[in-house]
C-alpha cells in the first residue's frame, strides 16, 4: 500500500475513533479494501479504547467491507452498516455481463470506488453492494452497461445469490517477497513475463499502479494482473530450508 493511501486510511480510522469517544455515537467508514481492513485492524488493536469494532460487506467472506465503530455499551445490528444489495436486471438470453463491465459502469458514475462493495454473481445473476444513501441515484443513473439496457433493483439480503467462488486458497513458495517473484510463483509465469506485464502498466497493488518489480509484498496486499487474475496475501508461513518463502494466498485466475 502506498504511503499516501496508508496515511489516508490511518487518519480516517483515527478520526472515526475520536468521534466515537467524543460524541458516544456509532461511526461508519466507507467500504474498505482488504489491505485497508487489515490496516484498520492493526490500528484498532492499539487505539480503539472503549469502543467496539465491527466489519461487514453484506455477506460472509466479503472482500470490501465497512467498519462500524460503536461505544461498548451500544448494541448494533446489520442495518447499522447502511449498505444495500442491488441486482442488475438484463436480458439473460442475449446479454452476457462481465465483472469488468459492471465495475466500469460504477466507476463512471462520479462516485468514489469506496461507495461500493463487492460485485458478485452465481454465474447467471449479477448483484453488487453500495452505500444505502445512493439508492435513488443508482436506480436512476444505471440504465445501460456497455451497449446493453439494464435496470438496477434493490433487493433484500434474502435474495442474495449463491456466490460463485472463482478463487482458491493456496500455499506457494517464492524465491523472495518481491512482487515480481510472488506473481511469477502464483501464476506460473516466467520472471520476464511478469516484468513485461509490470512495465506495461498492467499490475496494480491495492488498486494503484505499481511499476516497481522490487516492491515487497505484505499481509493484506492485493495484487491485480490484467489478463491473469488477482491475488491477496493472507499470511506468511515462514521459510523453507533453502530460505525460500512460503505464502498463503487467495488467488483469482482469469
Amino acid at each position: 500500500m502506498s504511503t499516501i493511501i496508508k496515511n489516508k486510511t490511518n487518519q480516517q480510522i483515527l478520526a472515526l475513533i475520536n468521534q466515537v469517544h467524543k460524541y458516544y455515537t456509532p461511526k461508519l467508514s466507507p467500504f474498505l479494501n482488504p489491505a485497508q481492513c487489515f490496516q484498520a485492524q492493526q490500528i484498532l488493536a492499539f487505539q480503539a479504547g472503549d469502543c467496539n469494532a465491527y466489519f461487514s460487506g453484506g455477506y460472509a467472506h466479503a472482500e470490501r467491507q465497512r467498519l462500524l465503530l460503536a461505544p461498548s455499551f451500544l448494541p448494533v445490528d446489520e442495518a447499522d452498516f447502511e449498505i444495500q444489495l442491488f441486482e442488475i436486471e438484463f436480458n439473460h438470453k442475449f446479454v452476457h455481463l462481465k465483472h469488468s463491465q459492471i465495475l466500469g459502469t460504477l466507476a463512471n458514475l462520479g462516485l468514489d470506488r469506496e461507495c461500493f462493495g463487492d460485485i458478485i454473481t452465481d454465474g447467471d445473476r449479477w448483484q453488487f453492494w453500495a452505500e444505502k444513501q445512493f439508492q435513488e441515484f443508482l436506480l436512476q443513473e444505471i440504465t445501460r452497461i456497455g451497449h446493453n439496457k439494464v435496470k438496477v433493483l434493490p433487493q433484500p439480503t434474502e435474495q442474495l445469490v449463491a456466490v460463485k467462488n472463482d478463487f482458491s486458497n493456496e500455499t506457494i513458495i517464492s524465491s523472495s517477497l518481491r512482487m515480481d517473484a510472488v506473481i511469477a510463483a502464483a501464476f506460473h509465469r516466467s520472471r520476464k513475463q511478469v516484468k513485461d506485464l509490470i512495465q506495461s502498466g498492467q499490475v496494480f497493488v491495492n488498486w494503484e499502479h505499481q511499476k516497481h518489480s522490487d516492491y515487497l509484498v505484505t499481509i493484506g496486499d492485493s495484487l491485480s494482473c490484467r489478463g491473469w487474475g488477482r491475488l491477496t496475501i493472507l499470511d506468511f508461513l515462514g521459510q523453507t530450508r533453502t530460505n525460500k518463502y512460503q505464502l498463503y494466498l487467495r488467488i483469482f485466475r482469469h
